[in-house]
């Protein structure tokens, strides 16, 4: 067993409420996650650890802002979006008490090397459904990964908001590095200091996760660097609904991108939806989304 003394130098708090730590399990934004047991009701969790110390300044900062990030999405009652359990802040760290997942989206990339197309479906679906819940929320994730999707019982669940921006009722922009590089949209990367759209620059990641689940490998030339995508391969292994949602959802051009609505009622998805699910300016945009893939 891990004591919480043996992790860091903050009291036993944790362990005064009955919680006994177990196994690592990883990293989150700005902490470490461990397996843990609340011994009252022999519940399984996960923790995540957020230490506050010199080294981390903004640690507090960044943990309340999850924290009350989390509990405005607890509010809207979502079934796709990880579930908090319990938070805890005292002097030395924050505490997030987690349902216990079955691993990441990643692991099962590791252990299948690509997924079927079929079987990629309904994972992807429960994606697109816990982002749709924060963007109606004003809440773009912004760190978008496989590694940030749990699953459980064959269920994905979007997870970790420690990068999540939320925008008012009115701005529809922000500005600044956000999230994992070969993730990112190239509008972020490009001109980190420029004025982007964190919603469109989600989808973007979606894209990118999408392509490597269903190819075993990111989607960038060697050549010309991350953001220019070569799809051939995609689409040789795809139907034509699958590669057009993917291919638009990574169009260079952010105002080109599918919503998150528009993701979900694309016929890929719910094929009983009517044909039209994207307007015309981005269909049209669709034949240009080779992105040097045939130059």
């Amino acid at each position: 067993m891990i004591m919480l003394s043996e992790m860091s130098d903050t009291p036993c708090l944790l362990q005064d409420m009955g919680y006994q730590f177990t196994t690592k399990l990883g990293e989150g934004t700005g902490g470490e996650v461990y397996s843990a047991k609340h011994l009252p009701t022999a519940r399984e969790v996960a923790v995540k650890v957020i230490p506050f110390d010199d080294r981390n300044p903004k640690a507090k900062i960044t943990f309340r802002k999850e924290t009350n990030l989390h509990e405005q999405l607890l509010k809207r009652n979502s079934k796709f979006l990880a579930n908090v359990i319990e938070i805890i802040e005292c002097n030395e760290a924050g505490y997030l008490v987690m349902e216990k997942y079955e691993g990441d989206l990643f692991d099962t990339i590791m252990q299948v090397g690509k997924f079927d197309e079929e079987a990629f479906r309904a994972p992807f679906v429960d994606i697109c459904r816990g982002l749709k819940s924060m963007h109606e929320a004003k809440v773009a994730h912004m760190d978008i990964k496989p590694e940030n999707v749990l699953i459980k019982r064959k269920k994905a669940y979007l997870a970790d908001f420690g990068n999540s921006v939320q925008l008012g009722k009115v701005a529809g922009a922000t500005c600044g590095v956000r999230g994992t590089r070969r993730y990112s949209a190239p509008e972020i990367m490009t001109a980190p200091a420029e004025p982007y759209n964190p919603f469109s620059a989600d989808i973007f990641s979606l894209g990118i996760l999408a392509h490597v689940a269903l190819t075993g490998y990111f989607p960038y030339l060697p050549d010309a660097g991350e953001h220019v995508c070569d799809l051939q391969y995609l689409e040789s292994i795809v139907s034509s609904e699958c590669y057009q949602l993917v291919s638009a959802m990574l169009n260079s051009n952010p105002g080109l991108r599918p919503t998150i609505n528009q993701i979900l009622q694309h016929k890929w998805i719910a094929p009983k939806q009517p044909k039209q699910t994207f307007s015309r300016r981005v269909r049209r945009s669709i034949s240009s989304l080779r992105m040097g893939s045939k130059k």
